[in-house]
């Protein structure tokens, strides 16, 4: 259910975005949103109160982003809080910003290793991904997993490639498992 909330207004207010030409503010303001939230969870608290009455509820979150989003952005946070979503509001946010960056073509990347990389082999990295995924840009996180001995193992959305010492050893491991000796 939260995740079917989420993605509905996170379709919705991307929609607007899109519609007014104004992707690239809303992906501010979800930001700044966001980080108001982060900083301030008391704000929450407060939003998410059966003991706040609704019009104080209004109240504080028109003066908390008056003037600093868009009448857009605005008149979102006023309907989640009408209809009582506040407590998806995170998820919305997190989904509307998927969304954008699928939009812009900019790639979400898990790269795991089993030790640290060379700045010179993260470029490397980042080059051959550009190339080969249709991004525009990448933001990737850099992991480390020591049980992988050797190799790399790099997730993209639902995609993963693991070319890992790991995941070839248990593969092998499997295969000989299968095979049935003395027939």
């Amino acid at each position: 259910m939260a995740k079917l909330v989420a993605n509905v207004y996170g379709d919705a207010l991307f929609s607007i975005g899109k519609e007014h030409e104004m992707l690239d503010l809303l992906y501010s303001e979800v930001r700044l949103v966001q980080s108001a939230f982060a900083e301030t969870p008391q704000l929450m608290t407060v939003l998410l109160s059966p003991d706040v009455e609704g019009s104080l509820k209004q109240t504080v979150l028109t003066k908390t982003f008056d003037g600093r989003v868009s009448n857009e952005m605005a008149g979102f946070l006023s309907i989640v809080l009408k209809k009582s979503r506040m407590e998806y509001l995170k998820d919305m946010l997190d989904y509307f910003i998927s969304l954008y960056k699928e939009e812009m073509k900019i790639g979400i990347v898990s790269v795991t290793t089993p030790f640290e990389l060379s700045a010179s082999k993260k470029a490397e990295i980042h080059r051959k991904l550009l190339q080969t995924t249709g991004y525009r840009a990448l933001e990737i996180t850099y992991d480390i997993d020591e049980s992988l001995i050797g190799g790399i193992v790099i997730r993209i959305k639902d995609r993963v490639v693991d070319s890992s010492v790991k995941t070839r050893l248990k593969e092998l491991e499997k295969s000989l498992r299968d095979l049935q000796i003395g027939e």
